[in-house]
């Protein structure tokens, strides 16, 4: 769903194209009774660039922001996204029933025994990582390699917490540079979580093109979705081994 005006998305009377989020953000500053000076502020926009962004929201009869978590509730329908996958050492399995999901952070807050799975994690952002629809099958064969003693398990979880949970959305495997240099307000946005569907993606081999792909499966194999909160056991679809 393309919320911003054509007349803004080009270079015209109002400067720079407008993206999503700063429409978003112009439409409820404006639907708040804001002064033209404020939303100038706040957006570093000129307010001849703020009255006329205004006069196209009047025209369009837009009346209220477009909600961030309805956008993902039709994406998630839209793209037949059944399932988000975290794999995880088969001795963990127990305390996750126990527990849900928890960032290594919170495990060693609450003195959760567990089994790290990545010791080498370079992206140095917490939280549960998770891909969609399929297993992160590049990693499970690296970790595999490392650790060939140990098992592992494929947990699925309900998609909807892309919407009821804090994410952070990256198109490859959020180690990577570019990954790394990204804020998290620009990682939650839904353009992010879009975007690991798109047609072309830059990863560490170069540019990774979009083929043979089902419309619920990412662009990049390593795509992740990094969750903030811990995910509860209620929201696990199932847990088995893994045989791949």
């Amino acid at each position: 769903m393309d919320i911003v005006p054509n007349k803004l998305r080009r270079r015209s009377e109002c400067g720079n194209p407008w993206t999503e989020s700063e429409w978003e953000t112009l439409v409820r500053l404006h639907m708040e009774n804001k002064s033209l000076e404020d939303i100038a502020k706040n957006l570093s926009r000129t307010t001849i660039t703020i009255r006329f962004a205004i006069k196209e929201i009047s025209e369009s009869r837009i009346t209220t922001p477009p909600s961030s978590q309805s956008r993902i509730n039709k994406f998630i329908n839209d793209r037949n996204i059944r399932k988000l996958i975290h794999f995880t050492a088969i001795n963990n399995i127990k305390n996750i029933k126990k527990n849900g999901l928890l960032s290594v952070d919170n495990l060693k807050r609450g003195n959760i025994e567990f089994l790290c799975n990545d010791s080498d994690r370079f992206d140095e952002r917490g939280g549960v990582c998770l891909s969609i629809t399929n297993p992160n099958r590049h990693l499970i064969r690296q970790f595999t390699l490392r650790n060939k003693d140990i098992e592992w398990a494929i947990i699925e979880i309900d998609p909807s917490i892309l919407e009821t949970h804090d994410c952070l959305f990256f198109d490859t495997n959020a180690s990577f540079a570019k990954c790394r240099n990204r804020s998290e307000k620009e990682l939650s946005n839904f353009s992010s979580l879009s975007d690991m569907f798109k047609e072309e993606i830059e990863n560490k081999s170069g540019i990774l093109k979009r083929v043979s792909k089902k419309s619920n499966e990412t662009t990049c194999e390593q795509a992740e979705v990094i969750v903030k909160k811990n995910i509860p056991v209620s929201k696990i679809l199932t847990m088995y081994k893994n045989n791949g």
